[in-house]
């Protein structure tokens, strides 16, 4: 695994715009480190609460929102700062030393308890748009396909594209196929798709290159008073089980059909 950085010094601070920052750590899919953003986010909304207004973790990224108005990007740089050293050195004196900034900030924060979430999947092959292509890039059969999607745990590191959709990974190495070279105008609400070593759910209907491999009959967000409530969240696990046609229709999904339109679409994941 690839050393995650020590030091502020380490991390890269980038002002976008007058009140945003964007930390960014090395451009990799990893768990441990992505645990530690999680952990550093909530370290920073705890102490700097009068200043952050909002933040936003991704793969290798925390994105802030703080009140310029406030304080300077260099001052709010120096804080920040301040609270990662401070996490190292809390590491450092309680343990003799510190493996790196996310240990440091997982054994030291309390965030939210990750929680397991379990999605029912149809992989029929109605629902199952892209199956025919999967199976002949991959050399699987159908049934491998569908065990190896479903058998393994993913992680969800990142929210984003459009409400509820989650960025999991990682699939399997004999899953992993680049996206559509020509995306569709329309993935179906419920899509279960694959692309890289990412695998996701395609919450509504919207444009997609990914590929798809079965279908979700349940909804991935709810809107309330409050705001959009996802189903999954960044630190969530995800499992995907296997149901029937007859589950599946229980669980009030209806079948998308595939559609024939596979323009190249304006926006998409």
């Amino acid at each position: 695994m690839r050393d995650i950085p020590m030091s502020a010094s380490d991390i890269q601070f980038d002002f976008i715009s007058e009140d945003a920052l964007l930390l960014l750590w090395p451009e990799q899919v990893c768990r441990h480190q992505h645990q530690g953003i999680l952990c550093l986010q909530a370290q920073l909304e705890n102490k700097l609460s009068h200043y952050i207004t909002e933040s936003l973790a991704s793969f290798n990224s925390l994105l802030l929102s703080y009140r310029y108005q406030l304080l300077s990007a260099e001052q709010l740089r120096v804080l920040v700062e301040h609270v990662i050293q401070a996490s190292c050195d809390q590491e450092n004196s309680a343990q003799g030393a510190a493996d790196n900034l996310v240990n440091s900030t997982v054994n030291n924060q309390a965030q939210p308890t990750p929680r397991v979430i379990t999605i029912p999947a149809y992989y029929g092959e109605q629902a199952a748009w892209d199956l025919p292509y999967v199976m002949q890039a991959t050399g699987l059969s159908q049934q491998a396909i569908i065990a190896k999607h479903s058998e393994l745990d993913y992680y969800a590191y990142a929210l984003g594209f459009t409400p509820g959709f989650a960025y999991l990974a990682s699939i399997d190495s004999q899953l992993r196929l680049p996206r559509k070279s020509m995306p569709r105008k329309q993935m179906p609400a419920g899509a279960i798709a694959i692309a890289g070593e990412q695998t996701a759910i395609y919450p509504d209907a919207s444009p997609g290159g990914w590929h798809i491999i079965g279908q979700c009959p349940i909804p991935l967000y709810q809107i309330t008073d409050e705001g959009i409530e996802s189903l999954i969240n960044t630190g969530d696990t995800v499992r995907f089980q296997g149901i029937s046609l007859a589950e599946f229709e229980q669980l009030g999904g209806v079948i998308a059909l595939e559609s024939e339109s596979t323009s190249e679409p304006t926006q998409h994941d």
